[in-house]
């Protein structure tokens, strides 16, 4: 199963302990983190943990600790609002949930973690510049300090409550970076085992862990079981529903002889069936596989084999194709068909209603394998990253709870469908994390369905693509669409253009959080910010993770300077399946090595210079095909665009431009000129394609990526 990274997980805990040293999942009434833990570390700054409770005035008597506590009044916003000099400090719920229960059970469990503590539950004090603590922090900013007891020294470190913001971030200073820890402040030498807490959120997972209990079984011991999960067409799936189908789900694999760490894999369309089907495989303790649904039926010969899955559940019109050549999967036992008729296979309806609504979850721990992500085969066939069972929670507290700030109230839609592992996320793992709700549709992204999806269920959050995004803004009703209802658009998978960022922006009003992750390493690792996005550039790291980037010789390079990007985070996969030598290649300790080209700015955002072999060598001088490919979406006429490396008569490598040209723009010679001659005018000229060919449309592979490496071999 390829190398484990080595996991430090808590000790045994007594009955009652300290708030800090619970896990989530063991909180009353499924409260998800402490009410206020603040964490110094030098140069970090203290990191505010996600609250759940409002706490009230303080009525102190001398050496009295003891806070009256408010029950929850509903959402509000995240946050932290301080007042100079008051006594008291208001801590709004994130998660929204507002159930009295929950409140009397934190705040049993706040009065315990104070009195443990420190035998004080002080609050939170505003201090002006000058008085900043020991611990670091900027003396231009405004700083946020826990109290002790009278006349106890302060914690060391600093959070930066940013004008006219209402929530908190660690404080930084600008300092010279080689290795980035996304805590910020100075360097940092890459990290040996780590703390149990980082962040103020999870760092490590009790030993018995189980992603169904994580994303799923929480929301009903929440109180979410009758609140809608699911829109699908007409339909409206609650929590208790897909709980229940998840269980039904599990029972049908086990009686199939499924065991724990078999790999099971899903070939659905977007639908409830395939949210059942996850949420069930996750119960049963096999290990997740999904794919593409529009492949052809050949290639899913490939995907069993390599997986030697046992069991897939597919839709009823892959049913012909594959019994065609039923005798080339060579470890296939049954197909549980979802839609329509299962020919001489098992209905999963039929099977699945056979079964008992309720079951308990696979005893699984949470080093257990858990999911396999597919990379998109650009350099062959797609290989398994295989992935533990705490990876996608380790990454859902750090980039779902605290860098998209979401919550119960936030509902998602989707361009990029489930099977990856993006779109799994954002719009199922993610929201399920929080008892938010998704929407699921079969049919393909084009902009008049997701406008009218829109316009039906009034999301909050869209995961995009830039591709989508480009025809969104196309679509010649688009400036009547009304997208008010959306806090935020997400964006990966390929780079965004500035000029795209601008004009989706400019029509929609709505801020686009563009960012980059990986099959490798699960899920978004940098990100742009709510309120603070930098235009052209990914972003910041997510919290937790870490990023150097390294020359030819793997030397750490200074900002500014171009080199491969490494990252680190307890996200990243153990290994690819079969491929021990790409592997070792690849990972070496807690780093993972991208192939990205990256430069990162003195403000700590990364700005994306294409992939390594991306890259093209013009006159002895690198070449970002990505910076040459954004000089041409500035002109009026393009559509979109895509540099490759072309050999010239003389045998040199140089640009060559292949452009989709808008809607009405002739295919002439004079169009080409006039392209090189805008790029000159943007770049250096050495950088300007010295060739352009026009084409209908961009090839693409199943995920959306551009092949570039089609376009270069002609």
């Amino acid at each position: 199963m390829g190398r484990r990274r080595q996991v430090h997980g808590p000790r045994g805990v007594p009955r009652r302990p300290p708030l800090h040293q619970v896990p989530a999942r063991s909180l009353p009434r499924d409260v998800r983190r402490p009410p206020l833990h603040l964490r110094g570390q030098h140069g970090a700054g203290l990191h505010l943990v996600r609250t759940v409770v409002e706490v009230g005035e303080t009525e102190r008597a001398p050496g009295e600790g003891v806070r009256a506590l408010r029950g929850i009044r509903g959402p509000g916003a995240p946050g932290i609002p301080v007042e100079a000099g008051c006594g008291h400090r208001e801590i709004r719920e994130v998660a929204g949930c507002g159930r009295d229960a929950r409140a009397a059970a934190t705040a049993d469990f706040l009065l315990d973690q104070a009195e443990e503590r420190d035998g004080d539950a002080d609050g939170v004090r505003r201090s002006r510049a000058g008085e900043g603590p020991p611990g670091g922090g900027c003396p231009d900013r405004a700083v946020l300090r826990t109290g002790g007891l009278p006349g106890s020294a302060p914690v060391a470190g600093a959070l930066s409550l940013d004008p006219g913001e209402r929530r908190v971030r660690p404080a930084r200073c600008p300092a010279g970076r080689g290795v980035e820890s996304s805590e910020g402040g100075a360097p940092v030498a890459p990290r040996g085992p780590r703390g149990r807490w980082e962040e103020g959120v999870i760092e490590t997972f009790p030993e018995s862990f189980n992603l169904a209990d994580y994303f799923l079984d929480h929301n009903l011991r929440a109180g979410r079981g009758e609140k809608v999960a699911v829109l699908y067409r007409e339909e409206k799936w609650t929590y208790r529903q897909i709980h229940e189908g998840a269980c039904r789900a599990a029972g049908a694999y086990r009686s199939l002889g499924v065991r724990q760490e078999d790999r099971v894999l899903i070939v659905l369309p977007d639908c409830p069936a395939f949210v059942t089907a996850l949420m069930g495989i996750h119960k049963a303790g096999a290990v997740l596989a999904m794919v593409n649904p529009l492949l052809p039926v050949e290639d899913y010969v490939y995907y069993f084999n390599y997986t030697r899955a046992p069991i897939g559940v597919v839709h009823a019109s892959l049913v012909p194709g594959i019994q065609r050549i039923r005798g080339q999967f060579r470890y296939l036992k049954e197909l549980l068909v979802v839609g329509g008729d299962p020919g001489p296979f098992l209905s999963w309806d039929k099977v699945c209603a056979e079964q008992p609504a309720q079951c308990d979850n696979a005893p699984t721990h949470r080093d257990d394998p858990a999911v396999w992500l597919f990379t998109s085969g650009s350099t062959g066939k797609p290989k398994a990253c295989m992935h533990l069972q705490h990876d996608f929670a380790w990454n859902t507290e750090r980039y779902a709870k605290q860098v998209l700030q979401m919550t119960e109230n936030d509902r998602t839609l989707g361009v990029p469908k489930l099977f990856f592992g993006y779109a799994t996320g954002t719009n199922l793992w993610f929201p399920f994390a929080v008892g938010g709700s998704t929407v699921l549709f079969e049919e393909r992204s084009m902009p008049d369905t997701l406008f009218q999806l829109i316009r039906r269920h009034r999301p909050t959050i869209l995961t995009n693509v830039p591709t989508t995004i480009n025809k969104m803004l196309q679509d010649p009703g688009s400036e009547r669409e009304d997208l008010s209802c959306l806090r935020l658009v997400l964006s990966a998978g390929e780079a965004l253009p500035p000029e795209l960022y601008t004009r989706w922006v400019k029509r929609f009003k709505v801020d686009i959080l563009d960012g980059i992750g990986s099959a490798e390493m699960f899920h978004i690792y940098i990100s742009n910010r709510i309120g603070a996005v930098k235009p052209g550039s990914l972003g910041r790291l997510v919290p937790g993770y870490e990023a150097k980037i390294c020359g030819p010789s793997e030397e750490v390079l200074p900002d500014g300077e171009v080199g491969t990007l490494w990252i680190s985070g307890d996200s990243a996969m153990t290994g690819f399946w079969q491929d021990d030598e790409r592997s070792r290649k690849l990972l070496r300790g807690n780093w993972y090595c991208t192939g990205d080209q990256f430069r990162r700015d003195a403000e700590g955002n990364f700005w994306y210079e294409g992939r390594a072999d991306d890259m093209l060598k013009v006159g002895g001088i690198w070449v970002s095909p990505l910076e040459v490919e954004n000089a041409l979406l500035t002109h009026p006429s393009v559509k979109e665009a895509c540099v490759t490396g072309w050999k010239d008569p003389q045998g040199l490598i140089v640009p060559k431009a292949f452009v989709v040209p808008r809607e009405g723009v002739f295919s002439e010679d004079s169009l080409k000129a006039e392209l090189i001659a805008h790029v000159k005018s943007k770049l250096a000229h050495y950088k300007a394609p010295r060739e352009v060919e026009l084409l209908r449309s961009l090839p693409r592979n199943d995920r959306g990526k551009v092949e570039r490496k089609k376009l270069a071999q002609g």
